[in-house]
């Protein structure tokens, strides 16, 4: 991995983080608002696409951000006990 990285992780993390806002953001609409139910759960309620591309979003997102992070631990030199702390 090159050393030059620049504000390319700022970037990313940027990215990263304004996908799970966005993604949180479309699991907020209200029932009423999301559409039929494409999945359903259980009497009367059920999955619909807005909860779909909202949860799409989230995982995108959430694994983008931890992959970013376990790409820089050996540049962050955490202590020990941090890095137990991260299940590493």
């Amino acid at each position: 991995m090159s050393q030059d990285i620049g504000g390319a992780p700022r970037i990313q993390v940027a990215i990263t983080a304004l996908l799970i806002v966005v993604g949180v953001l479309v699991l907020f609409v209200p029932a009423g608002d999301e559409g039929p139910v494409l999945v359903p759960v259980s009497e009367g309620r059920g999955l619909s696409a807005v909860d779909g591309v909202g949860a799409a979003l989230l995982a995108l997102g959430g694994t983008w951000l931890e992959v970013l992070v376990v790409r820089r631990l050996p540049y962050l030199a955490l202590p020990p006990r941090a890095l137990f702390g991260l299940g590493r």
